[in-house]
């Protein structure tokens, strides 16, 4: 892979990064044992063949301990600190090349089934880039004659390049104008309790759904013309405002939840094969009166994303990501967290990924049992949730930073996301 500089979105997280590691994972749970040689000799030729050995050499693939769980592996892996290639750690690199140690793999066998994951520095890659990944890996050991053999793509430009109102159909007065315009929004949204702690690490649990609960949930939102998205969020905006402590502040009584995009789907080119981190969000607001009803709530949540993406406020977002890159040359690094938890109030975050469309259905249920997830929590969210769904399972990831949520919290707003999903497509008793 050849020496590219960072897009806009990578710039804004390195700097994140340097204040707390800003790492995510992506695990397959695999029926049966693993040899740890032939794992190791696929992860080395996987990356040869896709050409990311200038991104990560190919370090050895990490044994865990059969005694120590997989949540708490990951919980302990994401709050770690990489070690820096020939770029050096206290600085914004030009390059993911410096970045020489940003996948660290790792098998952990247990009785039935195995674990192979890695563990990776966010700003170098995205989720679809890290399915690549892990595609090739997987394939290599169970389906060696089928692996794709062909390199990954190098960026041809960045954010503007591919997303800007020149290819995407959004008016840069409107980007422009949206920016002071949220900025006062978010000044009316409730911001997270804290006794001015300095510890962001995360934790990571998961929690899963009956086996067909995704499927029926899918047709409740078709039925009533709205996304399984929407729902998602209602649910999520709901649970925090039960669960999450927010300050009590008369003027601020509005609660904020941001969605992760794929801008991929955004582009004319063709970026299904190009190796990085293409990245947008959204934002919805939910007032008091939202968050008292629950049919009201999936209602506002669903017209605010109806309009944010006929706007393509995702990608419109470029012009925000300038704005923060530009503070954060003048933000010391310490006030980072308390910056953008002033100025961005988010109470959670949400990436929500159907994998049935991807490789990952041609495999399961058998070899592949499950594909997990792991978002980071970083300065903006006290929470991440990442919903997955394969095939009829579903399971809900949840990142939290354990200075501000204890475990038993996380679980009760697990348990409100569920509850309430699952009271829609169950008659009442």
């Amino acid at each position: 892979m050849q020496t590219t500089r960072l897009n806009i979105f990578q710039r804004v997280v390195r700097r994140w990064d340097q204040v707390h590691p800003y790492n995510a994972a992506q695990v397959l749970q695999i029926a049966g044992t693993a040899d740890l040689e032939s794992v190791q000799n696929a992860w080395r030729q996987s990356l040869l063949t896709l050409g990311l050995c200038d991104v990560a050499h190919p370090t050895s693939v990490h044994r865990v301990s059969r005694d120590v769980s997989l949540e708490d592996y990951l919980s302990d892996q994401i709050n770690r600190h990489f070690e820096c290639g020939s770029g050096s750690c206290g600085t914004v690199s030009s390059s993911p090349s410096e970045a020489q140690t940003a996948f660290h793999p790792f098998l952990l066998q247990q009785a039935g089934h195995h674990f192979l994951g890695v563990i990776y520095q966010h700003w170098v890659a995205d989720s679809v880039s890290i399915r690549m990944l892990l595609e090739q890996w997987f394939m290599r050991l169970h389906d060696p004659a089928t692996a794709p053999d062909a390199p990954v793509c190098d960026p041809k430009g960045g954010y503007w390049h591919y997303f800007g109102p020149h290819k995407v159909n959004w008016r840069l007065l409107d980007g422009l104008l949206a920016v002071p315009r949220w900025f006062g929004r978010l000044r009316r949204c409730r911001k997270i309790r804290t006794s001015g702690s300095t510890d962001y690490d995360m934790r990571f649990a998961r929690f899963d759904a009956p086996p067909g609960w995704i499927g029926r949930l899918r047709q409740f939102a078709r039925d009533h013309g709205i996304t399984v998205n929407d729902l998602f969020l209602a649910a999520i905006a709901e649970a925090c405002h039960r669960h999450v402590p927010m300050q009590d502040n008369r003027r601020r009584q509005d609660l904020a939840v941001g969605t992760i995009v794929d801008l991929r789907p955004e582009s004319r080119e063709d970026l299904s094969r190009t190796f990085g981190l293409f990245l947008g969000f959204t934002t919805i607001v939910c007032r008091p009166a939202d968050l008292a009803h629950f049919p009201r709530l999936v209602r506002t949540v669903a017209g605010q994303t109806r309009l944010l993406k006929r706007r393509h406020a995702a990608s419109a977002g470029i012009v925000w990501l300038f704005a923060a890159q530009v503070a954060g040359r003048f933000l010391h690094r310490e006030k980072t967290f308390s910056f953008y938890r002033k100025h961005m109030p988010l109470a959670a975050g949400i990436s929500n990924v159907n994998l049935n469309q991807t490789w990952t259905g041609r495999y399961h249920p058998s070899p592949l049992l499950d594909y997990i997830r792991i978002s980071p929590t970083g300065p903006m969210i006290p929470l991440a949730f990442t919903p997955t769904t394969l095939g009829d399972r579903f399971h809900l990831g949840l990142s939290y930073r354990s200075a501000v949520i204890s475990a038993d919290r996380a679980a009760a707003v697990a348990k409100t996301f569920l509850d309430r999903l699952t009271s829609l497509i169950e008659p009442a008793s």
